[in-house]
C-alpha cells in the first residue's frame, strides 16, 4: 500500500516509524497530518484501481457535469451521452418519391375585346417619359426633372 502527500505530492511506500501523527483524522477519514523529518505531510492512501472500470469516472461525470447541466468536450461520457441523445432525437428518414407528376397545361385566359381597348386607351393617356437635354451626357433624374419643372413655372 502506498501513501501520497496532498501537499507536496511525495510518495511513501509506508508511513515511517519516526513519523508523528498530528491531531486526529479529519471527519472519520484515514487521512491525517504527519510530521516526517521535520516537515508536515497530509498523507492519503493510494487505492489501486482496476484499469477499465468506469464506475468512478461515470459517477464523477454525473456529479460534475450531468447534475449541473454542464457539457465538457473532453469528457468521454458527455460526448457519449450527446451522441446517444442525437440518435434518439434524429427524425426518421422518409424516402422521397423520385417520379414527378406530369404538369397539366393551362388554358390561356380569355380576354374580351372591350378589355383590350380599355388597356390600350389607358396606355395612350400616360405621360411620355422625361427626355434628357441634349447638353447633358447623362439622363435626367426624377429629382432634377421636378426642380426643372418648378423653375420653368416661375
Amino acid at each position: 500500500m502506498t501513501w501520497t502527500c496532498r501537499l507536496c505530492s511525495q510518495q511513501f511506500s509506508e508511513i515511517p516509524k519516526s513519523a508523528t501523527a498530528i491531531g486526529a483524522g479529519r471527519r472519520g477519514h484515514r487521512n491525517q497530518l504527519w510530521m516526517i523529518d521535520g516537515t508536515v505531510h497530509d498523507l492519503a492512501r493510494d487505492i489501486p484501481r482496476r484499469p477499465g472500470t468506469p464506475g468512478q469516472y461515470r459517477s464523477a461525470h454525473t456529479r460534475w457535469h450531468k447534475q449541473r447541466d454542464v457539457f465538457s468536450p473532453t469528457c468521454e461520457f458527455c460526448r457519449k451521452d450527446a451522441d446517444d441523445l442525437a440518435l434518439k432525437l434524429r427524425p426518421p428518414q422518409i424516402p422521397l418519391p423520385i417520379s414527378k407528376p406530369n404538369p397539366v397545361p393551362l388554358d390561356p385566359p380569355k380576354v374580351e375585346q372591350a378589355e383590350v381597348e380599355v388597356v390600350i386607351e389607358v396606355l395612350n393617356n400616360l405621360p411620355l417619359p422625361i427626355q434628357a437635354d441634349s447638353d447633358s451626357e447623362q439622363p435626367e433624374t426624377t429629382m432634377q426633372a421636378a426642380f426643372n419643372r418648378l423653375n420653368r413655372k416661375s
